[in-house]
């Protein structure tokens, strides 16, 4: 989460930043995009869905092969 929409949470105690060592570069994280076929995203929708798959695309991931 954005450390904006959260901080008085912080501030108060109710949530606790986690810190990992090293991690970060191998973490993985699914990601899909549902929506209905009768209403599509909009043009912001559509901009964040093409900016996904075109920073996915640029990152080396490891996939499983079934």
């Amino acid at each position: 989460m954005p450390l904006h929409v959260v901080q008085a949470d912080v501030d108060c105690g109710a949530l606790v930043p986690l810190e990992f060592e090293k991690t970060r570069a191998n973490v993985a994280i699914s990601l899909s995009a549902i929506y209905r076929t009768d209403t599509p995203p909009g043009p912001a929708g559509r901009w964040l869905l093409d900016l996904i798959k075109a920073v996915a695309g640029q990152v080396k991931t490891a996939r499983p092969s079934f």
